[in-house]
């Protein structure tokens, strides 16, 4: 996709909105800037570690609230559940993000963590269905809805999509 935008007098750019809406870019996000050899510029989303970036609602950039998350699952005192099909949207997201190398890296990490990971059947894909149509969220949204109703769990989330769904519909920790 390329669209075209101009650089201000103080040295800004806005990204068109038709981007930020396909790389799903939220206000506020931190970018890295390189200069490539070329004269062109590369940016990306900057996260110290991409597994909190993926589970950043856990934290919320807070290192100690994402280990006690993690410690209580290890402990048996929480269920952190991640259908397979959101676990591909993170890998690719990871992918486009770090690059391929550093992507296996953070999955093998992903792996290691106390997540369990839920299959994809029929059930959870009728539910994902049936969230998708009644509400504007995108399907693999609305696989980690379908995931935590079937589940009887909170989705745990910053998403915007996920955070306007009535909360009569879908428990959610911010």
């Amino acid at each position: 996709m390329k669209c075209a935008t101009r650089l201000t007098s103080k040295g800004q750019v806005v990204i068109p909105k038709p981007v930020r809406q396909r790389l799903r870019w939220r206000s506020g996000l931190r970018l890295e800037v390189e200069a490539l050899p070329d004269g062109g510029v590369r940016l990306a989303p900057l996260s110290d570690n991409a597994i909190d970036a993926f589970i950043g609602s856990l934290s919320h950039g807070d290192p100690i609230a994402a280990l006690e998350a993690e410690h209580r699952a290890r402990a048996g005192n929480l269920r952190l559940l991640l259908n397979l099909v959101n676990l591909g949207e993170i890998y690719y997201r990871l992918i486009q993000i770090t690059g391929q190398s550093a992507a296996d890296e953070h999955l093998a990490r992903l792996r290691a963590a106390p997540f369990e990971m839920v299959p994809v059947r029929e059930p959870l894909v009728l539910e994902a269905g049936r969230v998708k149509a009644a509400h504007p969220v995108s399907y693999a949204d609305a696989l980690a809805v379908a995931t935590a109703r079937l589940e009887h769990a909170p989705v745990v989330t910053g998403d915007p999509e996920i955070i306007a769904l009535p909360r009569s519909f879908v428990r959610f920790v911010v």
